[in-house]
Order: structure tokens, then sequence, then C-alpha cells
């Protein structure tokens, strides 16, 4: 576990050492306290300052598909995507966890890790060649999608479904059978694709992941 107080050596580039930190990550725990919404640096919302480096590390890690893990403590609320700025919305749908008075916050902390065990991913798999390729107008692209994590938990999923809750027109719920699946979409340049995960687990718990992805042809 990294922390960025303990972590960094003193002479060392912060910016340098929270970037490579970034890019080894697979989760981040943002632990929030009753001020995260309204914070200020002198008479400048945190939240609204781009050179605020939480707010980039937290965008960061919401961009590159990082698993972001909020916790909220005593006096903490939620927020609303209307009161983010527009590259941490996608923070508003992401289940958060809350500690109350006198709760434990280290087991809070290990139990929020233990339920986030599952990651969605998602890669290209190059142009799609389908069983006519003449009847095709425009170029298709061919995606995978899939869930990694313990065996344990995998093995706990009922049924799953996705989708693309920013696509333009496109808002069905696609099954994810047998933990993978394939889809296809038009040719683009370069675009960000934001899916949402809805997994039942065998014992009756949802649990929702999100992933976003950057490509570039």
């Amino acid at each position: 576990m990294f922390v960025d107080k303990e972590g960094i050596e003193v002479g060392k580039r912060f910016d340098k050492v929270l970037q490579e930190q970034l890019r080894q990550a697979g989760a981040m725990l943002v632990v929030m306290g009753p001020g995260w919404l309204t914070a200020k640096r002198g008479m400048k919302y945190r939240l609204r300052m781009k050179e605020d480096w939480v707010r980039r590390e937290v965008a960061t890690a919401l961009r590159r598909g990082i698993y972001v893990l909020p916790l909220l403590l005593p006096g903490a609320t939620w927020a609303k995507a209307e009161e983010l700025p527009r590259e941490l919305e996608a923070l508003a749908k992401v289940q958060f966890l809350k500690v109350e008075e006198a709760e434990d916050v280290a087991g809070k902390v290990a139990k929020l890790v233990r339920e986030n065990g599952l990651k969605l991913q998602i890669k290209s798999k190059g142009r799609y060649i389908g069983k006519d390729p003449s009847e095709l107008t425009e170029d298709w692209w061919k995606y995978e999608i899939w869930l990694e994590g313990p065996k344990g938990q995998l093995d706990e999923i009922a049924s799953g479904w996705y989708h693309f809750p920013e696509w333009p027109g496109d808002d069905r719920w696609q099954t994810l059978g047998a933990r993978a699946d394939y889809f296809r979409f038009k040719d683009k340049t370069q675009f960000d694709l934001q899916i949402e995960a809805h997994l039942i687990m065998r014992d009756g718990r949802e649990v929702r992941l999100y992933h976003t992805a950057f490509f570039e042809k």
C-alpha cells in the first residue's frame, strides 16, 4: 500500500512518484471527511482547482479504470454528479462505504478492499470480420470485456449485465455471459469508453463495477 506522505523520500519529485504509483496501482482508497466537498485553498474550492493533486489523482484513476474505493468518515456526505467537476462525475456512480461513529476504520477499509476484488477489464481485438464482410458498409472494431478477480469471488457471481451509460443512442443492457463477452463499434480515431456492469451474487448481493478506457487507432 502506498501513502504519499510516508512513501515519498525527501528530495524526490513528488509529482513523478505519484504518477508512477498511479501507473502501478490496482486500486485507490479515497478517504473523505465532512468537508471534502467544500474544502478551500484560499478563496477557491479545491474540487474546482485543476491543479489540486488530490483531484488530479482521483481523476486519473477514474480515467484509467483503476478501482476507486470511497470511504466516508463520520459527518461526510456523498455527492451528486452535478456537484462534481466533469472529470470526477463518474465518482458519483461508485459505491461507497460509510464509517459510523466508534466503528473500526481499519475493519471498514479491509471490508471495502475485500468486496471490491472484482475488476472489469476491456481490450480491443482488432477489426471485426463477420461471416460476410461485404455486407458491412463501414469499418467496425471488435472488443472483449471480461471480469477478473479471486476465484472465490468469481464463483459467487450468479448473473451479470453491462452497458455503456454515455454512449449516444445505445442504453441497452447486454448479458455478461460466462464472465466475458464481445461487442463491436464503428471505427473511430479515438474515444473514451465508459462501461457499467451490474452483477448479482449468489447470496443476493448486487455489485456494480465501472471502467473507463481510452482507445486510439
